[in-house]
């Protein structure tokens, strides 16, 4: 469990670790934070300085996008594949790997559809983070 949190942790080092923490307090969120770092599909934006969910049809984009580049790559790999003679199961690896590629994002895509609107969720976290900042300071000034 704490492997997987480094790994987004890791992935996403730029992003507000806090943020990271709240987001992955909801199971479809952490979910959808996983998918994107073994899909290598950024869903985050930086916004005034201010990370933010990227919303839903950006993300959809990103994935169709990144799914394009594996296709893309794993063709060009298996064409220096056919030129240099390899064995079989040179070619079989590349298939598997272009295949768990492409099932990671479908699997992303299919979070992406199930969790709704991400604006609004970023939304809603807005709000929390802003009401539990405001406490914090209402308890700490009065000290």
């Amino acid at each position: 469990m704490s492997d997987l949190n480094e790994n987004i942790n890791s992935y996403y080092s730029s992003v507000d670790k806090i943020l990271l923490d709240d987001l992955c307090k909801n199971p479809n969120l952490r979910t959808l934070l996983l998918l994107s770092t073994e899909s290598n599909v950024n869903i985050f934006n930086k916004k005034k300085n201010k990370w933010e969910l990227k919303p839903n049809n950006k993300i959809l984009k990103d994935c169709e996008q990144s799914k394009k580049k594996e296709v893309k790559a794993s063709s060009s790999m298996l064409s220096n594949l056919s030129k240099l003679k390899s064995s079989s199961s040179d070619v079989t690896n590349v298939c598997h790997s272009l295949e768990n590629k492409i099932t990671n994002i479908d699997k992303m895509i299919d979070c992406v559809n199930t969790i709704g609107s991400l604006n609004e969720l970023s939304s809603i976290y807005k709000e929390n983070l802003s009401e539990s900042s405001d406490s914090f300071i209402e308890c700490y000034s009065n000290c």
